[in-house]
């Protein structure tokens, strides 16, 4: 049997506990889409080890100008072919995730409307009955797709192009280094995608991987920020901030943590890479008492949805109060979502 709410009757309260669910679950789902970049980089290192595996030479000094720069280029080549599949496949994976994320929010409003205490008119409420079309998300896309996220002031083509551009830059850094110093192949090919011996872990790969998990989490954020403030505009007229307090909460979010803004203006989430903030809407009254730490909210959370969204030990252990699981970070603990799981988790965040 779930373990009940906190006061389950009210509305706001209730409607803070869907929002927060649903970004449990948007953690996951950051966590799934890390892994592409990942699988990109494992084919990137096997073309790579292909072009060394191809040459002549033991070190780099080996090579004449132009020779090196014909390498240089290869590996250049290769670098902008994956990375251009890949983000292509990200805009797409992005899409799809805009518009089951939209029938998240929709749903979760809808269950908030109806709930004993919510203030909305039924003009409002039945906007939320209406189904959105494939148009509609596209026009929200475009609408997105153009903002500037707060936390960079770029636009999310303009992030991933500036990573590439970076990613490559560095990579060809790395070349040129090597064969100015007079560095062996197979160092410098280790300094690029990392010692095996330390299961890649000192590499620029390894350090693109860091960086792109970044990005993905921030544009993630974004995405979804937008998604919610485009649903619920019908629905709310203010929002209060909420930051997800953990020993990893910036000073930024604790700063803006319980602040007030008019639907539609004011700071949106995300504020910064990693960001886990919500804009959390509520429907007239007291506003939302926020929880002093994650765990705190986790553990007035029902069973059932703590065990889907943790797993079944770490929900055991918010439920018995264990010591250790007080000092979780979400982003650490997430379990890694597809979009076409997210979709179905509505259940688990409505209960």
């Amino acid at each position: 049997m779930s373990k009940r709410l906190v006061d389950v009757e009210e509305a706001n309260l209730y409607l803070f506990n869907l929002l927060f669910r649903h970004q449990v679950y948007l953690e996951g789902v950051k966590a799934g889409f890390a892994g592409g970049f990942k699988a990109m980089i494992r084919r990137l290192y096997d073309e790579f080890a292909k072009y060394v595996g191809q040459t002549r030479y033991d070190s780099l000094d080996a090579f004449s100008r132009v020779e090196i720069n014909y390498f240089v280029r290869r590996f250049q080549a290769g670098q902008t072919n994956e990375f251009n599949i890949y983000t292509q496949k990200l805009i797409a994976l992005l899409k799809d995730f805009l518009a089951a994320d939209v029938e998240v929010h929709a749903a979760m409003f809808a269950a908030a409307t109806d709930y004993p205490g919510s203030q909305h008119s039924e003009d409002a409420t039945a906007a939320l009955a209406v189904p959105r079309t494939e148009a509609d998300n596209a026009g929200l896309w475009d609408s997105i797709a153009q903002a500037v996220i707060p936390a960079t002031g770029l636009t999310i083509q303009e992030m991933l192009n500036n990573f590439t551009a970076t990613s490559i830059a560095k990579v060809t850094n790395q070349l040129m280094i090597g064969w100015a110093n007079g560095e062996s192949i197979k160092d410098v090919l280790a300094a690029i995608a990392g010692d095996q011996e330390l299961r890649y872990r000192d590499g620029l790969f390894n350090t693109f991987n860091n960086q792109n998990t970044a990005i993905i989490a921030t544009i993630l954020q974004h995405v979804s920020a937008q998604t919610q403030a485009a649903v619920a505009a019908e629905l709310y007229s203010d929002e209060q901030w909420v930051s997800v307090l953990d020993a990893v909460t910036t000073e930024i979010c604790r700063s803006r943590n319980g602040n007030i803004y008019p639907a539609g203006e004011g700071p949106y989430p995300p504020a910064h890479f990693f960001c886990r903030s919500k804009r959390v809407p509520y429907s007239g009254g007291e506003l939302h008492n926020i929880p002093a730490t994650f765990f705190d909210w986790a553990e007035t959370q029902p069973e059932d949805f703590l065990t889907d969204a943790l797993g079944t030990t770490l929900a055991a252990s918010i439920l018995a109060d264990n010591t250790k699981a007080q000092e979780i970070s979400i982003n650490e603990v997430a379990i890694p979502l597809t979009v076409d799981e997210f979709s179905g988790k509505i259940s688990f965040i409505t209960m």
